[in-house]
């Protein structure tokens, strides 16, 4: 019997609407068409039968998630896992996009052609050191998933 796999980003959130990165920073939510979002999606996939519900463990995620399987018999528990996480641009996360652009007009023209190749090395927001190439590091990520 074959596997299907349903992949569902999460429904708009207050960082989309801003243009701001969110990366994994977990400090916007979805927004009133977010949610409706999520419900959509939850009623075009309501009679397909479900064996495991998945999630990153971030609020818009878990939101859209609640949203989605709300109306569904089947009761299920959800699995939250860091590996389901969006890609990590953690010397990025919470800017406006506009501001990038003009920042870091070099990193956002290797995001654009190939981001597999964008390295981040400094200091974030938070004082940390990074050092890490993110789209290598989400492959690796989901690999682990």
């Amino acid at each position: 019997m074959a596997t299907r796999v349903i992949i569902v980003r999460h429904g708009e959130s207050t960082y989309n609407v801003e243009g701001r990165i969110q990366g994994h920073c977990d400090k916007s939510s979805l927004t009133q068409r977010g949610q409706t979002m999520g419900t959509q999606v939850g009623s075009a996939i309501g009679s397909i039968a479900i064996d495991a519900v998945y999630s990153s463990p971030f609020q818009r995620t878990r939101e859209t998630t609640a949203l989605i399987m709300a109306d569904r018999t089947d009761s299920m528990t959800i699995l939250y896992s860091d590996d389901l996480k969006e890609v990590n641009l953690k010397l990025w996360e919470e800017l406006l996009f506009t501001d990038i652009e003009s920042k870091f007009p070099d990193q956002m023209e290797q995001w654009r052609s190939a981001p597999h190749k964008l390295h981040f090395k400094g200091t974030a927001a938070d004082g940390t050191d990074v050092d890490f190439y993110p789209i290598v590091d989400l492959y690796e990520q989901a690999t682990r998933f």
